[in-house]
C-alpha cells in the first residue's frame, strides 16, 4: 500500500482574511509580512504554503502598482466599432488614444517616481522569491524591511484599489509547476542562452511572469520579468526596462487564449520598443490549437510557440497519479480499495473549457467521491472556509490535497430542483458563516457586476451606450444600499442543485471569485439568482425571502432585492450568451439556446417586476371594461436587448387599473412567458400563442383552446422542425410552434421552403405566422379574438372592450373591440379598423389609456428608494425622443469606461 501523504493542514483561523480574495493594495503589506515570517522557520504550522502565499502577495503588489503606473490611457475600440476604419473619425480616435499615452507616461515620468521606484522593487523580491519556489526551497533570505518598503508610502489612489484575480491560478487551475514545465521547454528548443526577458500580459502574467523568469534563473539562465497590460499605455519608465535589459529572448506568457488578442496586442508593443520579431516567443499554456479559430492561429505563426496541451498539466497528472488515489481511498475510510476514475480525459477537457477541471472517482465497496481544482495557494482558501462554514448543505467534503478538492457525491444523487426552504437555508448559512468585512462598490470604473448591469442600462442611450456606461455604473453604485457582506455564491441555477432532503449545493466555492470579477458580497444576489433560475414569480420570491429573513435577520434585504435581481439577470444573460457561442456546432446547441432564452425571460420578469412594484395600482371596485393589449411592439420592445417595457407602460398599466379596467395581455408569445408578465405587472389574464391558450390570473387556472386535429397537427410539426439544422424549436410554446433560425449567431424567420415543409406536415391544420425574428406555426382556427372571447367568458367579464395592437393578428380583436388603438407605426392592415396615435409603443398605451380614462391626478408619483429611483429615471430615457437620449448619453464619467 502506498503511503498517504498528509500534506500539513491550512490553519483556516490564520487565514481568515483569505475568504475574500480581492484585496486592497494596503492589506497585501501585512499578509506578505506574515508569511515572510512562517516561511522563514520552514513549513510552519498551520501555513504549509507561505513561501507560495508570499510570492502570489508579492504578485499581487507588483499588479497594482504596475496598473497604477500606467493609468489615464483611452482605449477607444468600442467606439472604433461604430465608425468607418478609413474614416476621418477613426483617425481622431487613433489620434487621441497616441495623445492619452504620451500625457500618461509624462505624468509617470515627472510624478510617479515612487510608483516606478516600487515596481522595481516588488519585481526584484518576487524573482527572488520565486527562484526559491523553483529552487524546491521552503523561505527566502530577505529582510522583512525590504517588504515593508514596498508598502509604503503609497498615494491614497493606489492604496485604495483592490486586486485583479489571476485566472491561471483561480479559475483555470494552472500550478507553478506549468509555469516552470513552460520554461523548461523553452530552454529545451532554443537553448536559453543570452539575456531573458520574460513579458507577462495582466492580470494572470504578473504571476507565471516571475515563476518563469525564476526557474531561468534557478537553472543558470540570465532572466528578468516585466508585465504589460496590452490596452494600457506602455509608459516611458516600463519602456527603459525594456531597452535596457537589450534581450536575446522575450517570452510573452498569459493564461489560455480565448482569441490570442492580448499574445498579438503584447508582441505589437515590444517591437514598438525595438524588440526585433524573431527574439519573440509565445509561451501558451493549454495549446493554441484547441482553443483559437484558424483565423487567430495565422495571426499567431509569426511568432515562435512554445506550448503545454492540456493534457500534460501539472494538474491532470495529479489527477492520475497514485499519491492523489491513495489518499481518496484514505480519507474514505478504505485504505488499499481500488480506485477508479469515471470520466474520460476527453470528458475532463471538455469540462474543463468553462469550470474548473473535474474527475470522478470510483473508490471499491464505497461510492463514489467528485475532485476537482480550488486554485493555487491562499486563492483556494475560500473553497476550504466554505467547506467549513457550510457542512449539511453541500456534498460531504472528504478532504484536500494540494489545489484539489475531494467531495463526496452518488449517481443516486442528480441534479434537481430544490425547496425554497432550502435554498433560503443555505443562502443564510452563507451568510451568517461566511462574512467579510463590509465592502463597497468602487466608485472608480471597473469591470464587476454593476458594469455588466451598467452595459445593459447604457442601452438606453441607443448607438452611443459605450459613452454613458462609465456614468450609468457610478449612479448604480451611489444608490446601492449597505448590506452585510459575505462571500455569495454567485451561480443558483437548476444544474448548481443535488436533489437530497436537504437540497445540497454543488460548486459552492467556486463562483465568488472565478473569471467574470462580479465584485459582489451580497447575500441578496444570490436570493436573486435562485429567484430568476428555478423559476420566476413573485410568490416564489416572498416564500425564499420571508424564510431567508428568518434565518439571517436580514429583514434590509427586501429593499436591496430589486436592484440584485437586475444585477443577477443581466450577468446571467451574458454568460447563456457566451455557452450559446461555445455550444456552436455540437449537441449541446439547442439546450444552451433555450438556455439563454430562458434567461432572457427571466431579465423581463426581473424588469417589469421592477416597474410593476413602482407603479402598483390596484382596482379598487370589480373591473367593468376591459384592455386587451398586445406585447412585443406595443408594451414591450427589445431596446435593452431582451423584450420589457418602459416607466410610460407601467404607467398606462397603473392608471388603467386604477380606472376600473382589467388588463390582459394578448400576444403570440407563450403561455409561460405571458403568466410571466401577468405576476409581474399585476395584470389579470393572457391570451397566448395567438389564441391558442389562455390564463386566468384571478384563478390561477389556464386552458388550451385546440382541438384534437390541430394538437395532432402540431405535433407533427415539431417533429419535423428538430431534424432541421440551425433551427431552434422554442420547448415554452406547448400550444404552437416557435422556430427560430440562427445565422451567424442572430436569430430569423424561417425560409418560405422551410415553412412549406412543415404546412405540408401539418396537414392542413396549421398556420404560419411570420415575424422578423422568428416563425410560428398555429392551429388554423386559432386568432387573436376567439381567444379574448372565451377568456371573457371564463372570467364572467362583461362591457367595453379597448383593444391596442400593431399587426395583422390584431384585426380581428380591433374589429369586434369597443374601440382600438394602433401605435405610430403600424400594419397598414389595420387602416380603418384601429385609431392610429401619434406616439409608438410604450407611449401610445399611455396615450391610449388617457384618452379613455384621463390623464392621472388625483395621485402623485410615489417616492422610490434610491436605487430604485435612479433606474427607473434610466429606463425612463427609453420613452424620451432619440435625440435627448443621444445628450443625456454625455456627462460625467464619460470618460472613465475608455480609461486603461
Amino acid at each position: 500500500m502506498i503511503e498517504v501523504d498528509p500534506h500539513p493542514s491550512v490553519d483556516l483561523a490564520r487565514y481568515g482574511w483569505a475568504r475574500n480574495l480581492l484585496l486592497k493594495f494596503s492589506s497585501l503589506r501585512t499578509h506578505a509580512l506574515a508569511e515572510a515570517q512562517a516561511a522563514a522557520g520552514g513549513v510552519a504550522e498551520g501555513a504549509p504554503e507561505a513561501q507560495l502565499n508570499l510570492l502570489l502577495l508579492l504578485c499581487a503588489a507588483e499588479q497594482l502598482a504596475a496598473d497604477h503606473l500606467a493609468r489615464g490611457g483611452l482605449e477607444l475600440s468600442s467606439v472604433r466599432r461604430i465608425v468607418r476604419r478609413d474614416g476621418l473619425m477613426n483617425a481622431l480616435l487613433t489620434t487621441l488614444e497616441n495623445a492619452s499615452a504620451r500625457l500618461c507616461s509624462v505624468r509617470a515620468s515627472i510624478g510617479d517616481h515612487r510608483t516606478v521606484h516600487r515596481l522595481a522593487l516588488v519585481r526584484a523580491l518576487a524573482l527572488k522569491v520565486a527562484e526559491s519556489v523553483a529552487r524546491g526551497e521552503a523561505s527566502t533570505a530577505f529582510e522583512p524591511s525590504a517588504i515593508a518598503e514596498v508598502f509604503a508610502d503609497a498615494d491614497p489612489v493606489l492604496a485604495n484599489s483592490s486586486m485583479k484575480i489571476p485566472s491561471c491560478f483561480r479559475a483555470q487551475d494552472l500550478t507553478a509547476a506549468d509555469c516552470f514545465e513552460l520554461a523548461a521547454r523553452f530552454v529545451r528548443e532554443s537553448g536559453g542562452r543570452g539575456q531573458i526577458l520574460v513579458v507577462g500580459v495582466r492580470t494572470s502574467g504578473s504571476y507565471m511572469a516571475p515563476l518563469i523568469a525564476g526557474w531561468l534563473r534557478a537553472h543558470g539562465c540570465s532572466a528578468g520579468y516585466t508585465t504589460i497590460r496590452p490596452k494600457a499605455p506602455l509608459v516611458a519608465a516600463e519602456r527603459a526596462v525594456i531597452r535596457r535589459v537589450h534581450p536575446r529572448s522575450v517570452l510573452i506568457v498569459d493564461d489560455p487564449p480565448m482569441t490570442g488578442a492580448s499574445y498579438l496586442r503584447t508582441a505589437m508593443r515590444l517591437e514598438e520598443c525595438g524588440v526585433d520579431r524573431d527574439a519573440i516567443w509565445l509561451l501558451v499554456p493549454v495549446g493554441a490549437e484547441n482553443a483559437l479559430d484558424a483565423e487567430a492561429l495565422a495571426r499567431l505563426a509569426a511568432y515562435r510557440r512554445v506550448e503545454l496541451p492540456h493534457h500534460e498539466l501539472a494538474i491532470r497528472r495529479q489527477l492520475a497519479c497514485s499519491e492523489l488515489l491513495a489518499f481518496i481511498a484514505s480519507i474514505a475510510g478504505q485504505p488499499g480499495a481500488a480506485v477508479t476514475p469515471i470520466l474520460s480525459p476527453a470528458e475532463v477537457e471538455r469540462h474543463s473549457r468553462r469550470r474548473h477541471v473535474k474527475q470522478v472517482y470510483d473508490v471499491a465497496g464505497w461510492g463514489r467521491v467528485h475532485v476537482k481544482g480550488v486554485g493555487l495557494g491562499w486563492f483556494g482558501y475560500p473553497a476550504r472556509h466554505a467547506a467549513v462554514a457550510l457542512a449539511g448543505r453541500i456534498p460531504k467534503p472528504l478532504g484536500f490535497w494540494k489545489t484539489l478538492m475531494v467531495t463526496r457525491e452518488e449517481p443516486e444523487m442528480p441534479q434537481a430542483r430544490p425547496a425554497l426552504a432550502d435554498v433560503a437555508e443555505y443562502v443564510a448559512k452563507r451568510s451568517r458563516g461566511l462574512r467579510v468585512m463590509a465592502q463597497r462598490p468602487s466608485q472608480k470604473f471597473q469591470k464587476d457586476g454593476f458594469y455588466r448591469l451598467a452595459k445593459v442600462l447604457a442601452r438606453v442611450h441607443g448607438p452611443l451606450a459605450a459613452l454613458s456606461m462609465g456614468r450609468v455604473r457610478r449612479l448604480l453604485v451611489e444608490a446601492a444600499s449597505e448590506a452585510p457582506a459575505s462571500l455569495i455564491d454567485g451561480r443558483m441555477g437548476v444544474e448548481e442543485w443535488l436533489g437530497q432532503s436537504p437540497a445540497l449545493k454543488r460548486d459552492f466555492e467556486e463562483h465568488a471569485f472565478d473569471k467574470d470579477d462580479l465584485g459582489l458580497y451580497d447575500a441578496a444576489y444570490d436570493l436573486a439568482g435562485a429567484v430568476l433560475e428555478l423559476g420566476p414569480g413573485r410568490d416564489a420570491e416572498a416564500t425564499l425571502v420571508d424564510r431567508y429573513i428568518e434565518l439571517s435577520g436580514d429583514a434590509d434585504v427586501r429593499s436591496r432585492l430589486s436592484l440584485a435581481l437586475l444585477l443577477y439577470g443581466a450577468f446571467l444573460l451574458e454568460r447563456r450568451s457566451w455557452e450559446v457561442q461555445g455550444e456552436r456546432g455540437t449537441p449541446g446547441w439547442s439546450a444552451a439556446v433555450q438556455a439563454w432564452l430562458e434567461a432572457e425571460a427571466a431579465m423581463t420578469w426581473a424588469t417589469d417586476r421592477f416597474l410593476g412594484d413602482a407603479f402598483p395600482g390596484r382596482r379598487t371596485i370589480p373591473a367593468m371594461l376591459l384592455w386587451s393589449i398586445d406585447v412585443d411592439g406595443v408594451l414591450e420592445d427589445a431596446g435593452l436587448g431582451f423584450p420589457a417595457t418602459t416607466p410610460s407602460g407601467a404607467l398606462a398599466l397603473q392608471l388603467a387599473r386604477e380606472a376600473g379596467a382589467a388588463v390582459v395581455l394578448n400576444s403570440g408569445r407563450s403561455l409561460p412567458e405571458l403568466v410571466a408578465r401577468c405576476d409581474a405587472l399585476y395584470l389579470d389574464g393572457a391570451v397566448a400563442e395567438y389564441g391558442s391558450a389562455i390564463w386566468d390570473a384571478v384563478t390561477g387556472v389556464s386552458e388550451s383552446l385546440l382541438d384534437a386535429d390541430e394538437t395532432a397537427g402540431l405535433e407533427r410539426v415539431r417533429a419535423a422542425a428538430l431534424g432541421l439544422s440551425e433551427v431552434h424549436v422554442d420547448s415554452r410554446y406547448q400550444h404552437s410552434v416557435r422556430l427560430r433560425r440562427f445565422v451567424q449567431g442572430r436569430a430569423r424567420s424561417l425560409e418560405p421552403s422551410q415553412i412549406e415543409d412543415l404546412l405540408e406536415a401539418g396537414s392542413g391544420r396549421v398556420s404560419a405566422v411570420q415575424g422578423i425574428r422568428q416563425t410560428d406555426i398555429v392551429g388554423a382556427a386559432r386568432d387573436k379574438f376567439s381567444g379574448l372571447e372565451r377568456l371573457r367568458r371564463r372570467m364572467g367579464w362583461r362591457g367595453d372592450v379597448f383593444a391596442l395592437g400593431d399587426a395583422q393578428p390584431d384585426i380581428a380583436v380591433a374589429r369586434h373591440a369597443t374601440r382600438a388603438y394602433a401605435p405610430r407605426y403600424y400594419d397598414d392592415a389595420l387602416n380603418g379598423v384601429a385609431i392610429h396615435l401619434r406616439a409608438d409603443r410604450q407611449k401610445a398605451v399611455l396615450e391610449a389609456v388617457r384618452r379613455e380614462h384621463g390623464s392621472r391626478s388625483k395621485h402623485a408619483l410615489p417616492t422610490w428608494p434610491a436605487a430604485d429611483s435612479a433606474v427607473i429615471k434610466l429606463l425612463a430615457l427609453r420613452d424620451a425622443p432619440r435625440l435627448w437620449r443621444a445628450v443625456r448619453a454625455f456627462g460625467p464619467g464619460l470618460v472613465e469606461v475608455f480609461r486603461t
